[in-house]
């Protein structure tokens, strides 16, 4: 079955009525307002567009359940945010007691691939990578400073690299850059053919 497009709003909800389930509270407007500290009206006008799109029901005393697309929409949401809180305390070694914001803003913006690619990575893998990282030197300036044809390419929406330290980086090198419309951190998943078209550009005009 097709998932649905939620709206980031719908999510929230859909993730707070997950949280108080697993809490053993009734799935309620009330604790809806409470937990996302909205006014009851405001809370009443999203749990009716949830039960419009088939992702919850409400009983004659007002108690939410999940459909079975619902709950398994609100499973994906809060499986992705725990993915980001592992990967913020495994890797980035951020205090537990802070994850939780950081992760909330951070979910929105993880696009799927990036959400598989970390699925499929072993942490100690990802704990070992993002140190070297971490303390590796920048070497930007020695690359400019050999004369070999150099080449910048990048997603237009990446998440994972600012676009703007990749711009920087390709005036530093003086390099030739392209940014590939409708892709993200890896452009060539997102836009193979795009990202097919300007390597093989760039490698056949670096052999001439």
């Amino acid at each position: 079955m097709a998932t649905v497009e939620l709206t980031g709003a719908e999510r929230e909800y859909l993730e707070t009525l997950f949280w108080l389930y697993e809490a053993g509270l009734q799935m309620t407007g009330a604790n809806v307002a409470r937990a996302m500290r909205l006014s009851a009206p405001t809370v009443h006008e999203m749990i009716g567009r949830l039960e419009r799109g088939d992702l919850i029901t409400r009983g004659p005393d007002k108690v939410i359940s999940f459909t079975a697309a619902g709950e398994r929409q609100a499973e994906e949401i809060v499986g992705r945010h725990r993915l980001i809180e592992r990967f913020l305390t495994d890797v980035l070694g951020i205090p537990w007691d802070e994850v939780h914001e950081e992760a909330e803003r951070l979910e929105h913006a993880m696009s799927p691939v990036l959400e598989q690619r970390m699925l499929a990575n072993n942490p100690t893998g990802l704990v070992t990578m993002a140190a070297q990282l971490l303390k590796a030197e920048d070497r930007t300036d020695d690359l400019a400073a050999r004369s070999i044809p150099t080449f910048v390419l990048y997603g237009e929406d990446d998440n994972a690299w600012p676009t703007e330290q990749q711009r920087d980086m390709a005036a530093r090198l003086n390099a030739e850059r392209i940014c590939i419309p409708a892709a993200a951190h890896n452009p060539n998943v997102e836009a193979p053919a795009t990202t097919a078209h300007a390597l093989t550009t760039f490698w056949n005009a670096a052999e001439r």
